[in-house]
Parts: structure tokens; C-alpha cells; sequence
């Protein structure tokens, strides 16, 4: 977990080995561009958030400029001047979304933090990526900053037991978007109105035989009794969702691989398949425990 002092550490922070953003993260710079630049009470504001969160985090504005970074281990690199010029009132200078994300970045605290009120948010964690490669689920590497997909108000985000898969930009979509699913959901399978719910239904799997996480269906169901919770794995034919490929018509189109009596040992229906996140109320930052 990161720490006041980690956050304030410039030795700390010269030695982040994984870049808090890339070209696939940027996708929504120009919507937070629009979503800040709404009216002068909207922005005055969310300036005012930000300036308390400065606050509150202690440093001056000389030392906060020192760990500003360019891309990619930062958003921007800001002067001292341009610092003070922000956080001034009676200064004109308005942040751009690159600085937002760097104030954000340093502070760690959530984009959304500023652009609405903490209470005006639902938030849900990301806790696997898509691997168009591979075509499994990947976890997130223990380097890389903790993210989430933050929105307004939403009754089904609103758990902490949702979590998202990301899916990055790739060559037959230029969003990104996210699938969610329910870790409450992890015994449905065990009963069967829960089995048949989830038939021919885009979940979420967990091989026991690699313990990795796939994406796809159930076909068919094997065992007579699921209730064993000491058994450690169950079979199922697999509709194995692999990406998605061009045809002869240029239509993109899923791709799937059948795997018979594939050994599972979680599985969890896919509650929201496939959300854009080019929308402003609905944005990949940081997560904030």
C-alpha cells in the first residue's frame, strides 16, 4: 500500500518500474478535456477540491513540481510557476487534463475525486485485463498502479463485490471498454437453476489446470452433484472466447475454440459484457483504497 512518505520520496519515485500510463490510457484525456472545461462554478469547483487535496498532502509547491514526471511515468512535467498559477485564485490558468492526471498521480488520489463530489461516485476495481495474445485474462501486475472505473451513481457498481476486466485498444477497436463480474456470484454454479442461468452465457472461468481466467460459455454440464466445496475442480464443455477476427466482408467478428470437459475450478456469470468507456461520466483512474 502506498504511503504519505512513498508518495513524497523522490528517490521513491524515481524508481517506479512501471509507467502509469501508455498510448491505450489516453483515450479519455480528450472527454475529462470537455468534462472540465464546462462552466466557471463547475471549475471553480472542482479547484477548489484540488487545492484542498494540495493541502492536505503538505508538500510546497516547489517540492510537488520536483516529482512531476513526464510521460510515460507521469501525465506532465509542471514548473513551480505553473503549479502556483493553477492554485492561484486570482490567476486565469486553468489545468488541462494532462496536469489534473499528474496532481492526481502524485497525490494518489482519483481523477473523479475533483471532477465531481467523492459522494457522487460508484466504483468498481480492476481486477484482470484481456490478453488478445494469449486470449486469457491476465492479473494485473503487482508494479502497476491499482486501477478502477469510476461513474456516477450506479446501484450495480455500488458493491465492492464487482469487479472489471479491462479490454485495451486493439486493432478492431480504438476504446476502451470493461466486462463485470460478481465475486458473490462464485457458488451459482453450485445449484441448478444457477447452472441453467448460466448456460450458453458469457462467464467467467478459472482453469484448474493452468489457474488462469478465461472468457466464454457453458455448453454443457458434467458432474450429478456440485455441493462438495472440498472438490477441487468440475467439468464443462467450454466455449472459449479467443478475440475477434476480420472476415472476407471486413466484418470483425468473436472468435471461439471448443474445449471439451474443460477442469474448472471457479466460474462466475459476466453480469455486464462489454461497457465503452468513452463516456465522461464513466472513467479508467486510479484506485483508492
Amino acid at each position: 500500500m502506498l504511503t504519505h512518505d512513498h508518495m513524497t520520496n523522490y528517490s521513491f519515485n524515481e524508481e517506479i518500474t512501471y509507467p502509469v500510463n501508455n498510448s491505450e490510457d489516453k483515450k479519455h484525456l480528450e472527454d475529462l478535456n470537455d468534462k472540465i472545461l464546462n462552466t466557471e462554478l463547475e471549475y471553480q469547483l472542482q479547484l477548489d477540491r484540488l487545492k484542498a487535496n494540495f493541502k492536505e498532502f503538505g508538500l510546497s509547491v516547489k517540492k510537488f513540481a520536483e516529482l512531476t514526471r513526464p510521460m510515460p511515468m507521469g501525465w506532465t512535467k509542471m514548473s513551480f510557476q505553473t503549479i502556483y498559477n493553477i492554485l492561484d485564485p486570482e490567476d486565469n490558468t486553468k489545468f488541462n487534463s494532462l496536469q489534473l492526471h499528474e496532481f492526481c498521480r502524485i497525490m494518489h488520489i482519483p481523477v473523479m475525486e475533483i471532477l465531481e463530489e467523492p459522494n457522487d461516485n460508484s466504483t468498481t476495481e480492476v481486477v484482470l485485463e484481456f490478453n488478445f495474445n494469449s486470449g486469457s485474462c491476465d492479473a494485473i501486475p503487482f508494479n502497476k498502479p491499482r486501477q478502477a472505473i469510476y461513474y456516477l451513481k450506479n446501484k450495480w457498481a455500488e458493491d465492492q463485490s464487482v469487479k472489471a476486466i479491462l479490454f485495451r485498444e486493439n486493432n478492431f477497436r480504438k476504446d476502451l471498454n470493461v466486462s463485470l463480474f460478481d465475486l458473490k456470484a462464485k457458488n451459482l454454479f453450485r445449484k441448478e437453476h444457477g447452472r441453467n442461468f448460466m448456460l450458453h452465457k458469457h462467464s467467467l472461468l478459472k482453469c484448474a489446470v493452468d489457474g488462469k481466467y478465461y472468457i466464454g460459455k457453458t455448453l454443457k454440464w458434467y458432474e450429478q452433484d456440485y455441493t462438495d466445496k472440498d472438490k477441487t475442480f468440475y467439468e464443462c464443455d467450454w466455449q472459449w472466447y479467443v478475440g475477434n477476427k476480420e472476415d472476407d466482408n471486413g466484418m470483425w467478428c468473436e472468435q471461439y475454440e471448443f474445449r471439451k470437459k474443460t477442469k474448472f475450478s471457479e466460474i462466475y456469470p459476466i453480469t455486464y459484457y462489454d461497457i465503452t468507456l468513452r463516456n465522461d461520466h464513466m472513467i479508467l483512474d486510479l484506485f483508492k483504497e
